[in-house]
């Protein structure tokens, strides 16, 4: 696949240096005097605009501009009276260059992205990307080979994102948890506030600790579960252990919680099955509220995850009403994500929400609380937009085949703050 990528890779890149030097030779054969001549005035004019920009920038002052713009004007009236003279060096001022670049250009396009040059990666990365893939699940001394030279590149690339995600998710199929915790909290300490990092870094931590709710498993979870509550692995984490306890209350209440987030398909049936013995056991009709109720989810661990759900939101909010268009058609491991950015400022969300396709359509709160960063939440702008997203990657980042609504700007210093949204083109159709 490589081979074939340089292949083709000269084949575009002599095609693109034909673009370049063709015009150019051209152009050298079809000049005549009274071409040159106004080339030279064009190029005299254009000199003399950018004399001008720089007096207007205060780069020069009026006695510099005047001295240069006099020399230019000298210049010119050389390459007028002098036949010779003007036949090469107007035409040459413009011909290097452009021929240098063609030459250079498939040159700097292998540098750039082989090995032995720049490295960005848009070689290497990929095939090593390939490699795993290919040899994944049923090779696995392969994929460890190709584990490790990816982590060997990632220690000098810390910034490299996809290549940390892509090694953590890489340790996760190979059983080495343990590397797994390390790559994730990696991408945790540079995205403390993304939902789906934490709850992969929670997944990697609890399996590492032979899933068992350790104190870090508990706090990875309640964290998971602050930045986003519908998070359905926590919430089936936390029902099991409560039900190894023998907390059948507190499971069936956690088992509830993950149905009401609108999970569909097997795994949902699952926990529909999961909930119904529960309710059995305990001689609960389906549905029936439990006596106690909020006691029954009282165990600490509750009360520190379900902060991000239940706080009280001081200051800005919005409600966003969120709705797919008639048969826009979507994966049921889809997730949505509803987010408010600054109109004229950052893109980075000032708060967000997250859940699954199926619980469309969906009202959903964005307040203060939910600012990622200090100086980066509701309180700090005035005009935003709010955006919803249905992803089919499961991740915050956008792609072309995502489906996407926008609404028009939004004041949050008046009322009503609420909006809605429905969702019917992809990204790239917009």
């Amino acid at each position: 696949m490589i081979t074939d990528f340089w292949i083709y890779a000269t084949l575009l890149g002599l095609i693109a240096a034909c673009f370049v030097l063709l015009p150019v030779i051209r152009r050298r054969k079809n000049l005549t005097e009274a071409d040159r001549r106004e080339i030279n005035i064009a190029i005299f004019r254009e000199r003399v605009d950018e004399l001008e920009q720089s007096l207007a920038a205060g780069e020069i002052d009026q006695v510099q501009f005047e001295q240069l713009k006099r020399e230019q004007e000298k210049n010119l009236l050389i390459e007028a009276g002098d036949p010779d003279a003007s036949a090469e060096p107007p035409v040459t001022a413009g011909v290097r260059p452009a021929l240098v670049l063609g030459l250079l250009l498939p040159v700097f396009g292998w540098f750039a992205y082989s090995e032995s040059g720049f490295s960005w990666g848009a070689i290497t990365d990929v095939q090593l990307a390939d490699e795993m893939s290919a040899n994944a699940p049923h090779d696995a001394s392969s994929m460890a080979a190709s584990v490790e030279k990816l982590a060997a590149r990632l220690r000098n690339q810390p910034d490299n994102d996809d290549g940390w995600f892509l090694l953590s998710q890489s340790y996760m199929r190979l059983g080495r948890y343990d590397n797994a915790v390390i790559s994730f909290d990696h991408l945790r300490k540079r995205y403390p506030m993304d939902p789906n990092i934490a709850s992969w870094y929670a997944e990697a931590v609890f399996m590492a600790d032979g899933r068992q709710m350790t104190e870090r498993v508990d706090k990875a979870i309640a964290m998971t579960l602050k930045l986003n509550p519908h998070d359905v692995s926590m919430l089936e984490i936390r029902a099991m252990d409560a039900f190894q306890k023998g907390d059948q209350k507190a499971a069936l209440q956690w088992f509830r919680k993950a149905l009401q987030t609108g999970l569909e398909g097997d795994r949902a049936e699952l926990l529909r099955k999961a909930v119904a013995r529960l309710e059995e056991d305990l001689g609960l009709k389906p549905g029936e509220g439990l006596p106690g109720e909020a006691e029954a989810m009282g165990a600490a661990s509750m009360a520190a995850s379900a902060q991000g759900e239940t706080a009280t939101a001081t200051g800005r909010v919005l409600t966003v009403t969120v709705e797919k268009a008639d048969g826009l058609e979507a994966g049921a491991s889809d997730k949505v994500f509803v987010y408010a950015r600054a109109l004229n400022g950052p893109k980075m969300p000032l708060a967000v929400q997250q859940f699954p396709v199926g619980a469309l359509p969906k009202t959903v709160r964005l307040d203060e609380t939910m600012a990622m960063m200090p100086g980066m939440g509701l309180a700090n702008f005035d005009q935003v937009e709010v955006v919803a997203r249905i992803s089919s990657s499961g991740i915050a980042n956008a792609s072309p085949d995502d489906f996407e609504a926008k609404s028009a700007p939004v004041n949050l210093t008046t009322e009503p703050t609420a909006v809605s949204l429905k969702i019917e083109k992809r990204i790239r159709d917009q």
